[in-house]
Order: C-alpha cells, then structure tokens, then sequence
C-alpha cells in the first residue's frame, strides 16, 4: 500500500496577527526588526520546492516580495 502524509495548519491567527503588526508599526528601524511571519506548512511547501531556501542568499526575500505572500508581511517591502 502507499502512505500519504499531508500536513494543515491553521493560518489565519498568523495572517490575523501580521495585519494586526502591519497596522500597528507604522516606522521601522533599518536594523534588527520583524519583517514577516510565515507559517511552518508554508515553510515546508517552500523547503520542497528549494531545500536551500532558508541559506541560500537572497532566496527568501524573494519569496517574500511575491505579491502572493504579501500576507505573510508585517513590514512594508521596502524593508526586505
């Protein structure tokens, strides 16, 4: 037989709690400061589809100026 995993998570008190922060942090420091929260599931979608995502440079930031997981952004994009 063949065994499926499949793997869901709640997202919405996380999507619920970076709208709360993108309203909340109208200025950001340049240095040091929370720019995004993303989900373990979505996390391991993306580890999937590039196992280097999270140490390969530039890699994330990428992912995270995409328009699909604005989101997931607690800082404006100009910050990534």
């Amino acid at each position: 037989g063949e065994v499926i995993i499949n793997r869901v998570q709640d997202v919405e008190p996380i999507l619920d709690f970076n709208q709360a922060l993108r309203t909340a942090n109208k200025k950001h420091p340049k240095w040091g400061m929370h720019v995004a929260s993303v989900p373990n599931v979505v996390i391991e979608q993306w580890k999937k589809e590039n196992p280097n995502i999270l140490t390969e440079p530039g890699a994330l930031k990428k992912k995270l100026q995409d328009y699909q997981y604005s989101k997931l952004l607690v800082a404006d994009r100009k910050y990534l």
